[in-house]
């Protein structure tokens, strides 16, 4: 039997109707395990000595040292500049001045450095708790550290966002939360967490404790770069994320005081959910959407989060 050392194994590209090679230019035998990558199929085949077949790729698990990952769906009110760098463990951030920063607001960054092994591509995102406003910059300290150090020749996009969902969209311009990975990322989505207080008491029936929507939310996978959307499912009441997800919890308050909760669980890893995962690569903006279509601001506050994981290629 021969063998070949991988630096032999010759890869090729051209379309899928082009006529695949069995010798070199120079007349050689092509290696066994040669590749042929078509263009316009997106398909490789792999040369066996004689033939050359579909690449059969096999599904498994990924690497479970990766960095794991949650944060909220949220929608940008203004992009900012941070003006200094910040070091590891740090609250603190100083933003340009006239920045409309505000307590609640939540401040994201995307980031990307080439020269740190251990941000090549990381995401922040934190709620701002304090706000201080000069003529030269705006300073905020937010609830919880920066886990990296943050060089600012490396931000991809610094922005004050929204996570509390409880806004006003219509059928003709719905407002859009999202959670996209930096473009040097690949984010594997598994799961999605709904959590919501509330004064009324939900129901089946309800949105949370709202009325049952007209239009509805709807969610799932957009690529911006790619022109790719597929989107999952519409909820127009409470009854539809238990359909979904399976997972509903109301909570009940203990009168006259507390509020009312719902929180509801959507898995899409496992044989038994989707049997996938949700795949983000930042390089083609892919993002996760929910698209909000009715008044939803009578909810007291409800927020959609995402679970998940890094992946290492």
């Amino acid at each position: 039997m021969a063998y070949y050392y991988e630096e032999s194994i010759q890869k090729f590209i051209g379309l899928s109707t082009d006529i695949k090679p069995t010798v070199t230019g120079n007349g050689a035998a092509i290696p066994v395990g040669s590749e042929f990558y078509a263009t316009d199929s997106k398909h490789t085949y792999i040369f066996d000595g004689s033939n050359w077949y579909t690449k059969i790729y096999s599904t498994y698990l990924q690497d479970q040292k990766t960095f794991a990952l949650e944060h909220y769906l949220s929608i940008v009110i203004e992009n900012v500049i941070i003006q200094s760098n910040v070091i590891i463990g740090a609250k603190t951030f100083y933003l340009n001045a006239g920045a409309a920063a505000a307590i609640g607001q939540v401040l994201e960054i995307r980031y990307a450095n080439p020269n740190d092994p251990f941000a090549r591509g990381r995401f922040y995102q934190a709620e701002i708790v304090t706000v201080n406003v000069s003529s030269t910059q705006v300073e905020i300290i937010c609830d919880m550290p920066i886990d990296f150090n943050l060089d600012i020749n490396y931000i991809e996009t610094a922005a004050l966002s929204n996570i509390n969902m409880n806004v006003a969209g219509t059928s003709t311009a719905p407002i859009i939360f999202f959670s996209r990975p930096p473009t040097t990322s690949i984010w594997e989505i598994t799961s999605i967490i709904v959590t919501g207080i509330m004064t009324g008491q939900p129901d089946d029936s309800k949105f949370f404790d709202q009325a049952k929507l007209i239009w509805g939310i709807f969610f799932g996978f957009e690529s911006p770069i790619l022109n790719l959307r597929k989107y999952l499912v519409n909820i127009q009441d409470n009854a539809g994320f238990r359909g979904t997800a399976y997972e509903v919890t109301y909570t009940t308050r203990t009168l006259p005081l507390g509020s009312y909760g719902l929180s509801a669980r959507k898995i899409i890893a496992g044989q038994d959910h989707y049997g996938t995962i949700l795949r983000l690569t930042g390089i083609t903006q892919d993002r996760f959407a929910v698209y909000i279509q009715d008044d939803l601001t009578g909810i007291t506050r409800w927020r959609i989060r995402v679970m998940g994981h890094e992946v290492d290629e």
